[in-house]
């Protein structure tokens, strides 16, 4: 009984963490275009950085030795210009095709763990990447571009590239992230890279001339990043929460969902009409992507 209901736990945490990512990543799109990436990017840090306070008002104590620290520059420096990367493919772009293609992290996350940990691949993880690979051609390129196989960056659809770039970022975010969590731990993993990245973000946001930013008078756009960031931190501890009970292969496949959520949204806010084969480009991408997290 006992084993049931940690399971039922667990598809619980999965569920949460689903929606969670899925409603944080398009409320980041939606105020990426309308105050620009750099600035949403650097108010979705302001936010998470509610983390490292709470983390700093349990007192929780950490022995940061060197290593430490320079896993957790990397995490806040591709962690940042993932994010800026992301925001910015959904500014220019559709969210329906940016969003499952950068998404597709986990192939990269996966490659590393291969080539460096020397971890073994499943059967049905090598499908999984196969499908991958596949759903971002169809979403990418238009379907003549794909029969004459014009698979060029000038024949990209607007914005996957830096879909592209930013699950680029977020696999080498992801491996190195699993390593500074089996050293210091989930919680404080999950929130001490917040800190070079709200430095760094803050940076490039300031660099943006006053002339070239974007303004916009509703003042929506407090409100969804507020909720964008709130979630986005919430989903890592409810993600953290289920894999520390050892039921990684039960959250995992389900909280990778997330793009499902966040197209959804898309579709029907954003009123996105993707052509059939980005249809079955995203449905290839999601089905991947849950081979690979099993």
């Amino acid at each position: 009984m006992t084993g049931v209901f940690l399971i039922g736990f667990a598809i619980l945490f999965g569920i949460l963490t689903m929606f969670l990512w899925g409603i944080a990543d398009f409320l980041y799109a939606f105020t990426s275009r309308k105050i620009g990436h750099k600035n949403a990017t650097f108010y979705i840090f302001v936010v998470m950085a509610i983390g490292v306070i709470l983390l700093i008002y349990m007192h929780q104590r950490l022995n940061l030795d060197n290593m430490d620290l320079l896993l957790i520059m990397i995490l806040g420096i591709t962690g940042v210009f993932a994010a800026m990367s992301f925001a910015k493919g959904s500014e220019l772009g559709s969210l329906f095709i940016v969003s499952p293609v950068a998404s597709t992290w986990a192939v990269l996350t996966v490659a590393l763990s291969v080539i460096i940990l020397g971890e073994k691949l499943a059967y049905i993880q090598i499908l999984g990447i196969g499908m991958i690979v596949c759903g971002v051609v169809l979403e990418s390129f238009n379907p003549r571009d794909i029969i004459k196989l014009k698979l060029s960056r000038k024949n990209m659809v607007v914005g996957v590239e830096y879909g592209i770039f930013a699950a680029l970022l977020w696999g080498i975010f992801s491996f190195f992230l699993g390593l500074l969590i089996y050293r210091i731990g989930i919680f404080p993993a999950g929130v001490l890279y917040v800190i070079p990245s709200l430095v760094i973000s803050a940076v490039i946001a300031g660099s943006v001339k006053r002339r070239s930013r974007k303004v916009d008078k509703s003042r929506i756009w407090i409100l969804a990043i507020l909720v964008a960031g709130l979630a986005s931190l919430i989903g890592n501890f409810t993600f953290g929460a289920g894999i520390t009970r050892n039921y990684i292969a039960v959250v995992a496949p389900i909280a990778s969902a997330a793009p499902a959520v966040t197209i959804a949204l898309a579709m029907f806010i954003f009123k996105e009409r993707p052509t059939y084969n980005q249809y079955i480009g995203a449905i290839a991408i999601l089905l991947g992507i849950i081979a690979i997290s099993i």
